[in-house]
């Protein structure tokens, strides 16, 4: 397996913006550098402060939020409750987040786990925050929103 990356870059950054996911829920966050070589800086959001007010006094600067991939997974409804006819009506798919089995690709979304093989909204990249990423865009394209996370959501 490829070795993954620490958080999200600056462009899958700005992607997970545009589907409203709230700045105050990143983890760390890049900075423009004042010194070559490097164009931006990965940075961590050290414990006891509060990100919200965090990034909200430092908008105008050039701060862009990051997310790791447990921030990331955090935001994330940790179940989706399909209320649709016919087989599916009732089901409950909890999320995953599982390598392929070729150990090559990372597969995130969401899985009826009594059988295991059922699944709904899933995405695949051989980068597993890149895979999250996806699933977020694919949640908000087909509801509009990213429901809230660690809870159950019914669709």
């Amino acid at each position: 397996m490829m070795k993954q990356p620490t958080a999200t870059n600056i462009e899958q950054s700005k992607r997970v913006l545009a589907c409203g996911i709230d700045r105050s829920t990143a983890d760390m966050y890049f900075s423009k550098a004042t010194m070559p070589p490097a164009e931006y800086y990965l940075y961590p959001i050290n414990d006891g402060i509060n990100a919200k007010e965090w990034f909200s006094v430092r908008t105008n600067r050039d701060i862009i939020p990051s997310w790791s991939l447990a921030a990331l997974i955090s935001v994330l409804p940790s179940t989706i409750t399909t209320d649709r006819r016919g087989d599916f009506k009732g089901r409950d798919y909890g999320f995953k987040l599982f390598p392929d089995v070729t150990a090559t690709w990372w597969l995130a979304g969401y899985v009826y786990e009594p059988e295991n093989d059922y699944k709904y909204l899933t995405t695949s990249n051989e980068n597993a925050i890149e895979a999250v990423v996806q699933l977020i865009e694919t949640l908000y394209k087909e509801y509009g929103k990213i429901p809230e996370g660690g809870r159950r959501f019914l669709v």
